[in-house]
């Protein structure tokens, strides 16, 4: 693990260990013959020691790998994908303090889903892992402050590219189905009603649903969202997914007030390389310091061996 100074992007300080400060609350994963047990991490009273809580749920491997983990307002939520190994999974709400149990919901958004908390409860919805969507509109689940389970609280489309909640706004990457094709746009939905605050298209922006995995933006609701694209003509491709490895990558701003897109920076490929895929994906990127940084320079397409951290100011 390597410290960057933000600024230079210099090695600070260099380990070859990775220290957990995060303290209580934190998931802790014990991997035992029967499957893998999720619990927090809590202080004990008598010892005023950190140690693992009581069990939470118990998955198989492959479905831990595809679940989702949440923290606000003292609370730790967990989808458990097929939680138990049972036909359909489970959503927990937990206290970080105690890592007991607080709420516990059966409930079925596929593998891999958006969840978020903010300041209106939980947010969720299904993701397009592996190129799942929904066969009707999805629906965005909301858990309020002590109310007694998820609701529906507003359909999205066939499916989501990418979600993010802070305050009482929440904003989406929703694909839905049109004649002889698809149509992309963000959402911005305000309140625990979900109220449509707009629909702006998305003219700039990468899509990925066919390859499954969706891109990522980063930001916050006062500086913006920003991604990668890379469009040759500068407008949302009429294949989902497509994109034009000869154009320009680019850095886009998504207005988190209108929705409207634009372009702040065009990055040569002698400084990102040429395997990025398009846009950016989990674990790629972070926003901190008025800057995006992101790894790049892959040494080709689906080689995750970056080999450079780009910092764009924004």
């Amino acid at each position: 693990m390597r410290l960057l100074d933000p600024e230079t992007l210099r090695a600070v300080r260099t380990t070859n260990a990775c220290n957990n400060n995060e303290g209580p609350g934190q998931v802790v994963v014990d991997f035992t013959p029967s499957g893998d047990e999720i619990r927090l991490a809590v202080n004990d009273p008598l010892t005023h020691r950190e140690r693992p809580g009581p069990v939470l749920m118990t998955l198989q491997n492959w479905d831990w790998a595809h679940s989702e983990v949440a923290q606000g307002d003292g609370m730790t939520w967990v989808y458990g994908f097929n939680a138990y190994g049972r036909s359909y999974s489970e959503l927990l709400e937990a206290s970080s303090s105690t890592g007991l149990p607080v709420h516990q919901w059966a409930i079925e958004v596929g593998a891999d889903p958006y969840l978020f908390v903010d300041a209106d409860g939980l947010w969720l919805t299904e993701g397009i892992w592996d190129g799942q969507s929904c066969s009707t509109p999805c629906a965005l689940w909301h858990v309020a402050p002590g109310s007694d389970g998820p609701v529906v609280a507003r359909r999205l489309g066939t499916g989501t590219q990418w979600l993010v909640a802070s305050g009482h706004s929440v904003w989406a990457d929703v694909l839905t189905r049109e004649r002889g094709g698809w149509r992309q746009s963000v959402w911005r939905l305000d309140g625990p009603s979900a109220r449509v605050v707009f629909g702006q298209p998305a003219h700039l922006l990468p899509s990925d649903i066919f390859g499954g995995t969706g891109y990522v933006v980063e930001g916050d609701p006062e500086a913006g969202f920003f991604t990668l694209s890379e469009l040759g003509s500068g407008t949302t491709p009429a294949t989902i997914g497509a994109c034009d490895s000869g154009a320009p990558m680019r850095v886009v701003r998504i207005d988190p007030s209108t929705g409207v897109q634009t372009y702040v920076a065009a990055l040569p490929l002698s400084l990102v390389g040429g395997g990025l895929d398009c846009h950016l994906t989990a674990g790629q990127s972070v926003f901190a310091h008025g800057a995006l940084y992101f790894l790049a320079n892959p040494s080709g397409p689906g080689d995750n061996q970056f080999a450079r951290v780009v910092r764009v100011e924004v």
